[in-house]
């Protein structure tokens, strides 16, 4: 192998300087670092192996500063009774994720009729990741329709720990206890927000 040392790499003309050409692989050994007060690059970064990240707003290496994931996707969710699962005809069925770490957004769209499940409670499955084992956790109920409620209460939603779906209650307009929510064989929902896994 070849070795040039070299102090300065200047271009013979104009200001660009092309090192190795489409295909070549440049490797900085490892200890090295390349310094600069600015950085642009031209296309995607893509790193050798997926547990890498960039590691935001530190000078060193702390695991509490590191990206290594983000992910967009789609999931398919459905209704089900806490006694009797059941199936559903669904004419809106639309489930939207991004992780980013350990932070999931998700946005749920449920339109459905002729469900045959059963039970005191209504859940919505399919979650894309299973919640964290800290805490429980709370989602916004954006609105929801043909859905039968008690007289003065509205619709919630969480998600309990170390489980892939959200539990839906109905709480008391003015403050109250929360009730599970009945299982009902048809109506609309939507649900979103951001839960930890």
């Amino acid at each position: 192998m070849s070795k040039i040392e070299v102090d300065t790499i200047e271009p013979q003309s104009g200001t660009t300087v092309t090192i190795g050409a489409s295909g070549d692989t440049i490797t900085v050994p490892s200890g090295a670092s390349l310094t600069s007060p600015g950085l642009t690059l031209s296309d995607n970064v893509l790193f050798n192996t997926a547990s890498k990240g960039i590691y935001l707003g530190v000078t060193s290496a702390t695991a509490s500063n590191l990206l290594d994931d983000y992910e967009e996707g789609t999931f398919t969710p459905t209704i089900e009774g806490s006694s009797t699962a059941g199936t559903a005809t669904y004419s809106d069925q639309v489930g939207k994720y991004t992780k980013i770490g350990n932070a999931v957004t998700i946005q749920i769209q449920l339109g459905y009729s002729g469900g045959t499940g059963s039970g005191t409670a209504m859940y919505i499955k399919g979650l894309p990741f299973t919640s964290s084992s800290a805490l429980i956790q709370t989602l916004a109920v954006a609105y929801t329709n043909n859905i039968t409620l008690p007289t003065d209460r509205f619709v919630t939603a969480n998600i309990a720990t170390n489980t892939d779906f959200i539990r839906l209650f109905t709480d008391e307009v003015g403050g109250g206890a929360s009730n599970d929510l009945a299982y009902d064989s048809a109506g609309a929902i939507a649900v979103g927000g951001t839960y930890f896994i």
